[in-house]
């Protein structure tokens, strides 16, 4: 009987210890999970805020690239829109312009086509008329008249047909308007048709005169001299 109590004492270690090598390796086998998750967590959390990085990237290019596309639609529209405008105001500058020169026409035709031209004072005063009529409208879209007599000859509004020697004028001075030139809003239209002046020919002075008179008379004298001699070789 004891040596069966000691059998079963021993029997019931045995198991005791068998508990607890398993236990052991139990907790070990956790710890190492925990260890492994504690390593990958990290590698874990950094390829996820990777991956919200690129997102976030992402839809900040997608973003980007709606508002150039918005962009280069308005600038489009907004130069098809301004091209519109810009053929309008063209168009209706020159019917307005267009309008203007009808009363003009008018007026000639009725001086043309009435009895005036009978009288000559009365034919005048319409062309008079239909003269201002016309300064009128060209002062409505900014036409002035260049008609530069007596000014400083100015190349980019003056075209100088002809020079002229004036003593009575500095030189390159606008003698006489062969043809009126005219501008619009600052704008060179037609430049105008001018005869300028020119440095006065110098006439001889009497000096001049004196020097030339004592050189042919030299000249003659010499040539006297010459015959006399030719005459006494003759002679002898």
């Amino acid at each position: 009987p004891t040596d069966d109590k000691h059998a079963s004492n021993g029997a019931g270690e045995a198991d005791n210890q068998s508990m607890h090598k398993q236990t052991a390796t139990t907790e070990n086998q956790e710890i190492q999970q925990e260890t492994q998750d504690v390593s990958a967590q990290p590698e874990a959390d950094a390829s996820s805020e990777a991956e919200t990085k690129i997102k976030a990237a992402e839809d900040k290019v997608a973003e980007y690239l709606d508002q150039l596309m918005r962009s280069q639609a308005e600038l489009q529209n907004y130069k098809k829109r301004s091209e519109r405008e810009i053929a309008q105001i063209r168009s209706y500058a020159n019917e307005h312009f267009a309008t203007e020169l009808l009363a003009i026409k008018d007026s000639l035709e009725i001086g043309l086509h009435s009895d005036t031209a009978k009288d000559e004072k009365k034919l005048y005063e319409g062309l008079e008329l239909t003269l201002k009529l016309l300064h009128q409208t060209f002062e409505k879209f900014g036409i002035q008249e260049l008609n530069p007599e007596g000014e400083p000859f100015n190349p980019e509004l003056h075209e100088a047909m002809m020079t002229q020697a004036d003593t009575s004028k500095p030189p390159n001075t606008v003698l006489q308007v062969l043809q009126k030139g005219y501008l619009m809003n600052d704008r060179l239209l037609r430049a105008a048709r001018v005869c300028v002046s020119s440095m006065a020919e110098t006439s001889p002075t009497t000096e001049t005169k004196d020097s030339a008179k004592k050189t042919v008379g030299e000249a003659e004298n010499q040539a006297s001299k010459a015959e006399n001699l030719k005459n006494k070789e003759k002679s002898s």
